[in-house]
């Protein structure tokens, strides 16, 4: 069933009807502007307009109608077309948004709180002049951070565990052992200076083993120094970064 918007002409139709022909139709009680009427109703409305003028014109004469036809322009014809013209599909009014709840208000009023201190301790806090620490996009308050973190009372213990990991000691000694290995096996297998075999070029080989030994050892310490350099500065940057 389409709905359509009562206009003022559609308004005035039905106030032409009494109550009992509105009964009889099932036509709105008291109709008001812009309500929802059905197409249906219109074209009972229409047509029992339209039965109501055809039975005036045939009670009264023919000098009547000649007498009275400046007063018949001027009265309002109902048809379906006239009653239709300026009509539009009724849209009933969107439904209202539901009110938040509590617990969303709650969590609302705790990130507001919770930014606005953010920005009052930057607005407090003086700018670094070191360049090496992190952007600042990517920093967080605590405040804003606590929000997130339900379980931050472990956030001590986990700072004061110790950083030497057995996977960071067993990456350090493999990394040693491999760079060591395969230095010996490059001296091995490669042309080596006449200096490293201590000896004429008719001597035998293997007493240069002793020096590939020692220069393969130097390099894996060397290799694990250098690991070591650089796990310790990345331990600075990132207390640095903390503090």
């Amino acid at each position: 069933m389409v709905l359509l918007v009562t206009t003022p002409i559609i308004l005035s139709a039905l106030e032409t009807l009494p109550q009992s022909s509105r009964d009889e139709l099932n036509l709105p009680h008291s109709p008001i502007l812009d309500a929802p009427i059905s197409h249906l109703q219109l074209i009972s409305l229409a047509r029992r307009l339209s039965g109501i003028e055809e039975g005036q014109k045939l009670e009264t004469g023919n000098e009547e109608v000649e007498v009275d036809q400046p007063q018949a322009k001027t009265a309002p014809t109902y048809t379906l077309n006239s009653l239709l013209r300026g009509t539009k599909v009724y849209g009933p009014p969107q439904p209202s948004k539901p009110e938040p709840s509590p617990e969303f208000l709650a969590l609302k009023a705790r990130l507001q709180a919770a930014t606005e201190e953010d920005a009052y301790r930057r607005l407090l806090s003086s700018p670094r002049p070191s360049s090496h620490g992190p952007s600042a996009i990517f920093s967080t308050s605590s405040a804003i951070a606590a929000l997130h973190r339900p379980d931050d009372a472990d956030g001590d213990a986990d700072d004061s565990t110790d950083p030497l990991t057995p996977s960071l000691v067993l990456n350090i000694f493999l990394s040693v052992l491999l760079c060591g290995f395969s230095t010996y096996w490059a001296l091995i297998h490669f042309q080596t200076p006449t200096l490293l075999r201590f000896s004429s070029a008719k001597t035998v080989v293997p007493t240069a083993e002793p020096a590939f030994v020692l220069i393969a050892i130097f390099v894996g310490l060397l290799v694990g120094v250098a690991e070591a350099v650089v796990y310790a500065a990345y331990l600075r940057k990132v207390a640095k970064a903390r503090a």
